[in-house]
């Protein structure tokens, strides 16, 4: 889900309404990773919203959620893959090689051990 807090939520829905909808629909469908779930989520919560809130952002109860272009399309020539290895990852550079994960069995750490009498 989302890790705002609630003070920056309450700051995203008073500037960028939308993105305050897309977040709490993310929320909702456990992640940004299924859009469709989080755009129809968000179109949920736009179209119970009284008339006075809901015009700022009322044109987006006309996306199309599962064949919109705001979906990450993969056969797209501008698709980004993301290899971001998982927080708890270790990366090593290898010469001729480039970057590459370290298995998890490797207990590795990239910092340097200083001695304490520094």
């Amino acid at each position: 889900g989302t890790k705002e807090p609630e003070v920056a939520l309450r700051y995203i829905f008073k500037f960028n309404p939308l993105q305050g909808h897309l977040a709490d629909g993310a929320e909702r469908c456990g992640g940004w990773s299924d859009w469709c779930c989080v755009c129809h989520a968000a179109q949920w919560r736009i179209a119970c919203l009284p008339e006075t809130e809901k015009s700022a952002v009322d044109w987006f109860l006309t996306e199309d959620c599962c064949e919109s272009k705001m979906k990450k399309d993969t056969s797209s020539p501008g698709y980004v893959a993301d290899a971001t290895p998982l927080r708890s990852s270790v990366v090593m550079w290898r010469p001729r090689v480039g970057w590459v994960e370290l298995p998890r069995r490797v207990n590795a750490t990239d910092s340097y051990h200083w001695p304490g009498d520094l």
